[in-house]
């Protein structure tokens, strides 16, 4: 099956002024120091799955605290504040806008219909306070003069959106489509943090697949840190409550008891399995995947997810520090008929260099013990 993007350009995004990855594949694994772009990669690839989505432009905006001014946004949408939209931009400052045609650009290389465009569009009162001018919005899109927005562009979907539109309960709301755009031009997304994700987001992925030959796949990625496991159900948290978190029935125990007293690394592993089996024919975006992981099973998680990302049409990309995560996935990609790709970043002055190694390449560079990392 193709990949949905075999290559990917970058522009004018968070810290990557410019980043061209030539070469994608099934699996791809972002390496390099810290501070260099690899979780940027991440946030962009989630824009361009979900162009105009406010609740997941929400969430990147917070999981970075720069929307700690929600408040004000909520009292008075136009109150003076900074508007946290300045810092998706490279150097946190739009650059200057002419027209529709210049901000922020994520795709693949030679497929200019398939680039999202978003542009920053100030308002009368930022307008004066940035001195820049402020081209005529195309006819679909109705704007107040007083009122800054983001403007996403990709193939025929248009989509809007204020700082209002992230405050709940509009941001809940499905996306703000300004042009006829049909849901099945979106690409599924489901994106793994660093950190522990909220209850409710498990409890929503589960349900997805609970019940489904979907779950089989779920079951064999905690198993890979407890074998006994045999069931798993989410239950509320306390007796009546609407929150709930997993529980598991274990070989030769009568009774459930609750996944995160297992320890972090199945409770992390679960977080990724749920992932796993909800991007089916899309992008499952995965930051820092080696936390909480034990070396020693690494491997096997790396051909789960091969082996998955193949059957269900997923394509993978994850970020790492540890060179037992990419000696790993080396015996993976090596292992699998899928292409597994690791893409080093290195910045120098304002460019992001781009290494790529296939699974060849990347034996060879990992034998011979030259950084990767």
């Amino acid at each position: 099956m193709a990949l949905i993007l075999d290559s990917l350009e970058i522009h004018n995004f968070r810290g990557l002024k410019e980043l061209c990855i030539d070469r994608l594949g099934r699996v791809n694994l972002l390496t390099g120091k810290n501070n260099v772009g690899k979780s940027s990669v991440l946030e962009a690839l989630r824009l361009y799955a979900r162009p105009g989505d406010a609740s997941e432009l929400f969430d990147l905006l917070a999981e970075r605290h720069e929307f700690a001014q929600e408040a004000s946004y909520r009292s008075s949408p136009d109150a003076s504040a900074s508007y946290p939209f300045e810092n998706l931009f490279f150097g946190r400052h739009p650059l200057p806008s002419d027209g529709w045609g210049s901000g922020i650009t994520v795709g693949p290389s030679d497929q200019p219909e398939k680039v999202l465009e978003v542009t920053w569009h100030p308002g009368e009162r930022l307008r004066e306070r940035s001195d820049t001018g402020m081209a005529e919005p195309p006819p679909q899109v109705s704007v107040s003069p007083n009122e800054p927005f983001l403007f996403f562009q990709l193939g025929s979907l248009f989509a809007r959106v204020t700082a209002a539109d992230l405050i709940p309960p509009r941001r809940y709301r499905q996306l703000t489509r300004l042009a006829v755009a049909e849901e099945a031009s979106l690409i599924p997304m489901v994106y793994r943090g660093a950190r522990t994700d909220s209850r409710e987001k498990l409890a929503m992925l589960w349900d997805r697949v609970a019940l489904t030959p979907l779950e089989d796949d779920a079951y064999a990625a905690l198993r890979i840190i407890a074998p006994e496991v045999e069931r798993l159900v989410m239950k509320p948290l306390v007796i009546g409550s609407a929150s709930r978190v997993p529980f598991v029935k274990l070989k030769g125990q009568d009774q459930s008891i609750a996944l995160r007293s297992m320890g972090d690394g199945i409770d992390r592993l679960f977080g990724i399995a749920l992932g796993m089996v909800n991007a089916k024919n899309g992008f499952l975006l995965i930051d820092e995947v080696e936390n909480g992981l034990h070396y020693s099973i690494q491997l096997q998680l790396w051909r789960l997810l091969f082996s998955v990302a193949r059957r269900l049409n997923i394509q993978v990309f994850a970020t790492t520090h540890s060179s037992d995560c990419i000696r790993s996935f080396d015996v993976a990609a090596r292992e699998s008929q899928e292409d597994g790709v690791v893409i080093r970043l290195a910045q120098k002055n304002d460019r992001i260099l781009v290494a790529e190694f296939d699974e060849n390449e990347l034996g060879i560079a990992v034998e011979g013990q030259i950084e990767v990392r």
